[in-house]
């Protein structure tokens, strides 16, 4: 028994490095051992009604707006929600907006924003121009249609008008796409946050200086 564990734990290795995964199998590995180790960055986005006027998407006529709370229940509880329903709770718990792209008065993408805190991982209060920018999600049928950097154009547009001019997110430092998104979005990092829990029980939240730049690790 030990023998095949010793076996499979040396496959699950030699996988890992050939895939450049060292990092993200090592922390998998603690992870089944109780001990969850994550990466984060603390990400300054800009607004991109700034960067980028001519950014239009792929579907069109595009109507952008905050949702109501029934508009908020429409979406997801939609047979492609893909299970997205404990976010919808946790944000609305924490006093989150939720902003909508309608298509033929169908929600096809949204995006969540905190004016009062960021509420994820390492939490710390947002004064008056900050906003805290979260889960953004477009449906499958409407994927590659250039969405995900509209609905930030169009939601950064309204937050300016609110008087919100800095912009923060938090990026899994594991998570490739969305570093990429986010470089493409001309974000930069400021800080790591290196989370540690114990069992599910016991855990230790720490801030490291960032790299001036993204780093994708897988």
């Amino acid at each position: 028994m030990e023998r095949e564990m010793l076996k499979d734990t040396i496959e699950k290795i030699r996988y890992g490095v050939r895939q450049r995964r060292i990092l993200s199998f090592l922390f998998a590995w603690l992870g089944d051992l109780g001990i969850r180790i994550e990466l984060f960055y603390i990400t300054q986005e800009f607004p991109l009604d700034e960067m980028d006027r001519d950014l239009k998407p792929k579907l069109e006529p595009i109507a952008a707006g905050f949702l109501s709370l029934s508009e908020i229940e429409a979406v997801y509880t939609h047979a492609g929600r893909e299970h997205l329903d404990i976010e919808k709770r946790r944000n609305l718990e924490d006093g989150c907006l939720c902003f909508g792209l309608k298509y033929n008065n169908e929600i096809v993408a949204v995006a969540w924003c905190n004016l009062r805190k960021c509420h994820e991982v390492y939490p710390f209060p947002l004064k008056e121009d900050e906003v805290y920018l979260t889960g953004a999600f477009t449906f499958k049928a409407y994927r590659g249609m250039n969405l995900a950097p509209f609905i930030r154009k169009q939601l950064s547009s309204q937050l300016r008008e609110m008087g919100r001019t800095k912009f923060y997110s938090l990026t899994d430092v594991f998570n490739t796409p969305a570093i990429k998104f986010k470089d493409k979005m001309k974000a930069r990092p400021l800080k790591i946050i290196l989370s540690i829990t114990l069992l599910d029980k016991y855990g230790r939240k720490f801030m490291i200086r960032s790299p001036k730049h993204f780093v994708t690790l897988i």
